[in-house]
């Protein structure tokens, strides 16, 4: 089976300037675990949980609080996406195998990557794509 066959189309993204806040609330409602960051549909990076966690870690240690995790969200209401993403580690293209998907998100320890089709996001795989695929074959 093919990732174009059990991919999310037009999956939530987010652009280089979506303020980091407006960012978590998104990743929070999405099961993506991770958000796309596009710019003229062209995928630039991703979002994680983790960077916004980090990033509001280096904002609270640059000013000296030691505030717990959910606390100190309120650090990155000055931040925007483009300052706490990362660049994508991995793509898939849509006609590549679920096996290579599989084989991506464990080399790469992520819960999901982009879909990426001549540099345009078309779509996003998922752990929870594979699991249903695999589920669906054992009927």
């Amino acid at each position: 089976m093919l990732i174009q066959e059990r991919m999310t189309r037009n999956p939530i993204t987010i652009t280089p300037t979506t303020p980091a806040l407006e960012a978590a609330a998104r990743l929070k409602v999405s099961r993506l675990h991770v958000l796309p960051v596009v710019e003229n549909g062209t995928l630039l990076g991703v979002l994680k949980d983790k960077d916004l966690e980090d990033a509001a870690a280096r904002k609270a240690q640059e000013q000296g609080d030691h505030l717990p995790y959910l606390i100190s969200r309120f650090l990155l209401q000055d931040l925007l996406v483009k300052d706490v993403m990362q660049p994508s580690t991995a793509t898939l293209e849509p006609a590549q195998s679920l096996g290579q998907a599989a084989k991506a998100m464990l080399e790469h320890n992520v819960l999901g990557l982009p879909v990426v089709q001549d540099d345009q996001l078309v779509g996003v795989i998922t752990v929870t794509d594979l699991l249903s695929s695999l589920a669906e074959t054992d009927q």
